[in-house]
């Protein structure tokens, strides 16, 4: 008992200073505690800190997303417009070669008829010439007829011509021949301006 009485004194005596040990151990971690707690405080004005900065960054993120899908559908419409004028211009080329090749089949065509105009020009001029000379021939004919035919006098003096002429059938027949040959001339060109100009 008195042994007990002895352990149980010197455990009182010794609880001062265990308390003592206990209350700065108590300090020591309420001197943690607040120190945990204003670091907790500051990781989470960190926190906050950075979900700022994430919603930030992801509204930035959203814009240039949207941004550059716009500017992707602008790509895309922008090849797309530019496949259609490449085609256009691929259809305007040759449409422009098939017209260069229509001009100059074009221009061939004139060449040829205007030489066949020229051509004809100057047969028709000859033919005109021709029968200009024909007909001063049948008018000097028809005149020496009638000055033997009839009272018809001339005030002029009379040439004599400086060939015979023969009678009337001959001339007339002469003449119709000599037309004839002409006409069928200018008939066989036209033939041939008509069948170039269909081809």
């Amino acid at each position: 008992m008195k042994k007990r009485l002895t352990n149980a004194t010197i455990q009182v005596e010794s609880l001062p200073q265990e308390i003592a040990h206990y209350e700065k151990l108590i300090k020591v971690e309420t001197e943690e505690l607040k120190q945990l707690q204003v670091k907790l405080h500051s990781w989470e004005q960190e926190m906050d800190n950075l979900e700022a900065d994430v919603a930030h960054y992801r509204k930035l993120y959203e814009k240039e997303a949207l941004s550059y899908r716009n500017l992707r559908n602008d790509l895309i419409n922008t090849r797309i417009e530019l496949d259609h004028l490449q085609n256009q211009l691929a259809f305007y080329r040759e449409a422009r070669d098939s017209l260069e090749e229509e001009v100059k089949k074009l221009q061939t065509f004139i060449g040829r008829n205007r030489i066949i105009e020229k051509q004809l020009e100057q047969r028709v001029n000859d033919i005109q010439k021709t029968y200009e000379m024909l007909a001063a021939k049948y008018e000097e004919a028809r005149i020496t007829e009638a000055q033997k035919t009839s009272d018809v006098k001339f005030i002029a003096r009379a040439v004599p011509p400086a060939r015979p002429l023969g009678n009337r059938a001959r001339l007339n027949m002469a003449i119709a021949g000599i037309l004839a040959f002409m006409i069928g001339v200018f008939v066989v060109f036209l033939r041939e301006f008509l069948k170039e100009e269909e081809n």
